[in-house]
């Protein structure tokens, strides 16, 4: 499935993943073990997982740019909830999305086709 994906990838076609597929098309996810697993490598995001809940509750994106799901200045809302960790989140100027009801703090990705948030 890996390869499938990255080969889905090189040829252009869109790649979508929200949370635990941010984590699946990421360079590695930290298992509850502590042992890191290599992922896509798609990204550059690196995840881990938590043994308690990090995030719960609604959330309001606006799109900052054209995208396979929003146009930009386009908003939805939808509901976050994060066992997990995104230790090499997006930094502003290189995310696709900022969240309205927290500051604008930058989520969501692009590398080619890939396009994921968390």
């Amino acid at each position: 499935m890996l390869e499938s994906i990255r080969r889905a990838a090189e040829r252009g076609i869109p790649v979508y993943g929200e949370c635990g597929g941010l984590m699946y098309l990421g360079r590695s996810l930290t298992g509850f073990d502590g042992i890191a697993h290599p992922m896509a490598g798609l990204l550059p995001a690196v995840s881990s997982m938590s043994q308690s809940r990090l995030s719960l509750g609604y959330r309001e994106v606006e799109a900052l740019t054209d995208g396979p799901l929003l146009s930009a200045g386009q908003q939805v809302r939808g509901h976050e909830f994060h066992w997990s960790t995104l230790e090499q989140p997006p930094e502003e100027g290189e995310s696709v999305y900022r969240v309205v009801n927290q500051g604008g703090r930058p989520d969501g990705f692009r590398s080619g086709s890939v396009s994921p948030t968390f």
